[in-house]
């Protein structure tokens, strides 16, 4: 995260510049084919059975190793499906805080190849982290963080609820059931998007795309999120559309978001705030940049934003209620376009 000297220093608006870039090589999939990704996406909740040695999980989260494991889709009337995974804790912070981390599931590119799919291997699927009511609902506010990112842009990953019960090989481990919610693929949203991911590579640099970075910005400083850094692709992925040179930022972990307020989440020392509740813009650009039109698409998109968690039945009512007041604050501001151009064009202005 930049010191505070650092949001002191204005930029041209849309020329951030940062250690850049290469290329993710590798033959892209047919777009025509369905992923197993796109197969899971549904209203409803899937639900899953995860077998794999949980205590090897659980006692060794720093693993690097894949470990072998079976995941079922489970399917109701129709017959189940199984695949044969490989699976390994993931994550930097929450494999430190957590019970249970994070977790990064690989497939077999044959076998889904096998099922008619495309070759995206690998998903991320985020785990309950701790027992309990309150980490439950930590998950799902973050859940719904990325749904009302999906509202705004395409340009985000998807994401999809699921109730897995986890299942210990070696049955030393109780079965136990929690919701989760699995992230898309990287290499999927790129070639979603038309576009090509960017890996960091100190011998390039770059422009930022300057409309997808005012929405970018202005969706973390609304959920109160801090925990990102686009230079060192921190929680945030780059990638740029076929024959443009100006990478678009996707953001991803929310965790640490104020509108999620995770019992582990601190800002960093170097922010001017307390405590994650308390919003901080990290816009850089200049103090002069015109937001309305990036106001109007969110004043146009607040009714669907809103209703992702009023509606969302498996959040507690006092959970749904601290997220509307959350939220009201951040629409409240800018809908007064003169406050809202004081506070939020100024590099590190709060509130």
């Amino acid at each position: 995260m930049q010191s505070k000297k650092e949001y002191s220093l204005f930029f041209i608006f849309g020329t951030i510049l940062f250690a850049g870039i290469v290329l993710t090589q590798g033959n892209k999939p047919d777009l025509d084919q369905q992923s197993l990704f796109d197969q899971l996406q549904k209203e409803s909740i899937t639900e899953l059975i995860l077998k794999t040695n949980l205590e090897q999980i659980i006692a060794n989260a720093n693993d690097v190793d894949y470990g072998d494991g079976k995941l079922t889709f489970v399917n109701g009337d129709t017959s189940n499906v199984v695949y044969d995974i490989k699976v390994k804790p993931r994550g930097v912070t929450r494999k430190q805080i957590c019970d249970f981390p994070p977790l990064k599931i690989k497939f077999s590119k044959t076998d889904l190849e096998a099922n008619g799919m495309d070759g995206y291997k690998t998903l991320k699927l985020v785990t309950h982290c701790k027992e309990g009511e309150d980490f439950e609902q930590v998950l799902l506010k973050e859940y719904t963080a990325y749904k009302m990112y999906n509202v705004l842009t395409e340009k985000s990953f998807r994401v999809q609820l699921v109730k897995i019960t986890y299942e210990d090989a070696n049955q030393e481990i109780e079965p136990s059931t929690h919701y989760g919610f699995l992230i898309e693929n990287k290499q999927e949203l790129a070639d979603r998007i038309g576009a090509e991911l960017k890996e960091k590579d100190n011998s390039i640099l770059t422009q930022i795309n300057a409309n997808q970075y005012r929405l970018f910005t202005l969706f973390q400083y609304m959920i109160g999120n801090t925990d990102w850094n686009l230079s060192k692709q921190h929680n945030v992925k780059l990638l740029i559309e076929n024959e443009k040179i100006s990478p678009l930022p996707v953001p991803y972990d929310f965790d640490f978001a104020g509108l999620v307020n995770a019992p582990y989440a601190t800002p960093y020392s170097t922010l001017p705030i307390e405590n994650v509740k308390q919003r901080f813009f990290q816009f850089k650009g200049n103090r002069n940049t015109d937001f309305r039109s990036t106001y109007d698409l969110f004043n146009a998109k607040k009714a669907e934003i809103m209703c992702l968690h009023t509606d969302f039945n498996l959040l507690d009512e006092p959970v749904k209620i601290e997220m509307t007041n959350y939220l009201k604050a951040f629409f409240d501001l800018i809908n007064e376009h003169q406050v809202a151009d004081e506070k939020l064009s100024l590099n590190g202005a709060y509130l």
